[in-house]
């Protein structure tokens, strides 16, 4: 499974307190949220498992790019 391929790298190349996991199992879906502490790990984390999805919300027809204090 690539989440747990995922987490053994996380704890493989990463110090304690690097990072943090959040799972969670669904009706026909696995997710797996991770926060990194600096961006380099998770340039890194993203370059090793091109498999995985970015859930940012970004490739949405709903997203727009908003700017604060602009109306």
């Amino acid at each position: 499974m690539d989440m747990n391929r995922a987490l053994e790298w996380l704890k493989a190349e990463l110090p304690a307190g690097d990072f943090s996991c959040q799972l969670s199992t669904g009706i026909g879906c696995d997710t797996l949220a991770i926060y990194f502490r600096d961006t380099d790990a998770a340039s890194r984390f993203v370059a090793s498992h091109p498999q995985f999805e970015l859930a940012d919300g970004t490739l949405s027809s709903h997203y727009r790019l908003t700017t604060i204090g602009r109306k």
